[in-house]
């Protein structure tokens, strides 16, 4: 029965630390999103301060509050792409408004859209089936990592506390 690697292995899934992230909230912060408005721009990602590796051309049309969409465009594979994304929101207790993308794929509302490598179009973490990594992680070899600092971190305290005779 069984010879070697005849095991159940979970399927590799990409992961969203590999994937390029559009947040609704940094678009926000960064005035992307603007009820009443027509904003044109470049979205660049780039990694510890050095040139930007990805760029987005967009045009966020908000003029219409029924009619809010963004338009995404971008080059994957020397391949132009383009993608139409609507956005919704909602009216927390506190007032204001909370934006929402819709997701191209799925319809749901979600906070973030990811292109993981080898895809074409941004959509949802759930429309690619995407993990974190820290869920990839050994749940046994993480007890025993917590286990370890914790008692490094109890015999740091009693040498500090010990006094010499």
């Amino acid at each position: 029965m069984g010879g070697y690697r005849s095991g159940w292995r979970r399927a590799k899934t990409d992961v969203v630390e590999d994937c390029l992230a559009l947040s609704i909230a940094d678009l926000v912060r960064q005035k992307v999103i603007v009820p009443g408005a027509l904003e044109r721009g470049v979205w660049a990602w780039s990694r510890a301060g050095q040139q930007p590796h990805a760029r987005v051309t967009y045009e966020a049309d908000l003029r219409t509050d029924k009619h809010a969409a963004i338009e995404l465009r971008y080059r994957v594979d020397d391949r132009n792409e383009s993608s139409h994304v609507w956005l919704r929101y909602t009216v927390p207790q506190y007032g204001g408004r909370r934006w929402w993308f819709v997701c191209p794929l799925t319809g749901n509302r979600v906070a973030k859209l990811y292109l993981p490598p080898g895809q074409s179009r941004f959509a949802s973490r759930r429309a690619y089936d995407l993990a974190y990594s820290s869920s990839r992680k050994s749940r046994s070899k993480s007890k025993i990592w917590d286990v370890t600092l914790r008692q490094l971190a109890k015999w740091r305290e009693m040498n500090r506390t010990r006094k010499p005779i």
